[in-house]
């Protein structure tokens, strides 16, 4: 969102008090000052209002980019029990399969391991405002096979990874200016260790590349076409010219105009995934609509408005000292009535992502969408021009649970086998899926969520378990069937 605007909104979202002086001086005071109290408040409250309603529309209707005029599906784990956000999107982050927490930690040890010189020097951190040329952190060498030694204990896994961990913290720098910006180093970094997850020779137990969900995490010219106004439109995030995974070779100095953004130009390379820092994981972000941000909008363009109006009676009758906390408390209460009446405190949040099923042999009692489960993802697949700019499903408009306990394979990553057997987990895993069964998945979720589908699915055969914002489970012989 560019100009006047684009710089209010951004002030809004990074700090309210400044975004409330900066709209408050172009919408109120200087129309109070043209014309007058009494009659300045008009233009004031037309300003301010539409103001508020330009934001709502930007924020809902312009800034997500979408990739395909279709929805698309995705399979992946979980990496977290869904949240809502500020904006009361219910946030769902997916380890795509058919990757592993094992093998994305060796991955990206394996990777830092093979640049240490190239994270050793210098030159590598002149990079203002992040570093100037001054190595924050001396790398050391990780144990990339820790997971799979049979002497390691819990705790010394923990520990590794938490040593990773600290050290992509202290070569991420920061920017006061920019929250969202991270330093060329970290993002090239990240940008290589993808560059060996999807390289097509990182192949499954029967000789097929992993790279089959690749296009969620790297934009790929084979859908993307380059040259394109959407492929214009994204960010570049990969160099095919930079030699990743050669030793000291995750450093391209490719850089680009980012259209999304002000200081800093031209910009590195941009990564399309998100990363999970604690973690170690790259995610594909996903979102359940929710619309605590359009109620608000409203509600403070409802309070404006009223303040308008009842000061623009009373500042003809009452002197100031009465009229404007008489106009302002009204505004308030009418805030506050408007408030109540759309939710109270949790109004617009998504609700918790609820499947409605009864399996406690299964996934226990309450349907609830778990940490770690096996998932079947469908929704538009887009851009958040905000935020740097990564790859979503926004909105989810159906959620499958395939197995619980996916994320890490046939064992935890720190906890042992018998452990794991105990918590009776399932043995499907983002590790055992293929592009086969991503393909047959998809194409029952696409049957069962088609547009003109009643909006209660019930299916003869439990091939997925079907939940969405119209949809809810029919597997299992519940009523009647359609084959």
């Amino acid at each position: 969102m560019g100009g006047l605007l684009g710089a209010i909104v951004s002030l809004w979202f990074s700090s309210k008090a400044a975004a409330i002086f900066v709209a408050a001086l172009l919408g109120f005071v200087i129309p109070m000052i043209i014309l007058g109290p009494c009659f300045g408040i008009i233009p004031a409250t037309i300003a301010i209002v539409a103001l508020l309603q330009d934001a709502k529309e930007w924020y809902y209707r312009e800034r997500l980019l979408c990739i395909e005029d279709r929805n698309n599906c995705v399979l992946g784990s979980v990496l977290h029990e869904p949240e809502a956000s500020t904006d009361g999107d219910r946030k769902m982050d997916l380890l795509l399969a058919p990757f592993t927490e094992p093998e994305c930690f060796e991955t990206i040890c394996n990777h830092l391991n093979a640049n240490q010189g190239l994270l050793g020097a210098a030159a590598t951190f002149n990079d203002p405002p992040f570093f100037n040329g001054t190595v924050p952190i001396a790398p050391t060498p990780c144990d990339a096979d820790i997971l799979t030694d049979p002497n390691a204990t819990p705790d010394e896994r923990r520990a590794e990874r938490e040593k990773i961990a600290e050290y992509l913290k202290a070569i991420k720098g920061s920017d006061p200016g920019d929250g969202d910006a991270t330093s060329k180093i970290y993002n090239n970094i990240l940008i290589g260790w993808m560059d060996r997850l999807l390289d097509p020779a990182n192949t499954n137990g029967s000789g097929q590349p992993k790279n089959f969900q690749g296009r969620y995490y790297r934009k790929d010219p084979a859908v993307i076409s380059p040259g394109t106004a959407l492929s214009d439109a994204i960010p570049p995030d990969h160099d095919p010219a930079t030699n990743w995974q050669g030793p000291d070779g995750s450093l391209s100095a490719v850089t680009a105009n980012n259209l999304y953004e002000v200081d800093h130009q031209p910009r590195p390379l941009n990564a399309m995934f998100r990363f999970d820092q604690q973690r170690l994981l790259p995610y594909l972000h996903c979102e359940v609509d929710g619309n605590y941000l359009q109620l608000l909008f409203d509600e403070l363009s409802l309070s404006v408005t009223t303040f308008g109006i009842a000061y623009g009676f009373m500042c003809l009758l009452l002197p100031p000292w009465i009229s404007i906390p008489a106009a302002a408390l009204l505004a308030l209460l009418i805030f506050l009535l408007q408030r109540w009446l759309d939710g109270g405190s949790g109004r617009g949040d998504a609700d918790p992502v609820d499947v409605e099923f009864d399996d406690p042999g299964n996934f226990g009692e309450d349907g609830q969408q778990l940490d770690g489960d096996l998932v079947a993802i469908f929704g538009p697949w887009i851009m958040d021009t905000e935020h740097a700019q990564y790859f979503e499903i926004h909105p989810v408009k159906a959620y499958y649970i395939l197995g619980r306990h996916a994320r890490s394979g046939a064992i935890d990553l720190f906890d042992s086998a018998a452990d794991q057997r105990e918590s009776g987990a399932e043995r499907l895993h983002n590790g055992l899926v293929d592009a086969a069964m991503v393909s047959g998945v998809c194409a029952a979720v696409n049957e069962a969520e088609g547009e003109d589908q009643d909006p209660v699915i019930l299916r003869g055969a439990p091939a997925v378990l079907s939940h969405g914002l119209t949809t809810r489970w029919g597997g299992g012989g519940f009523g009647a069937v359609i084959d």
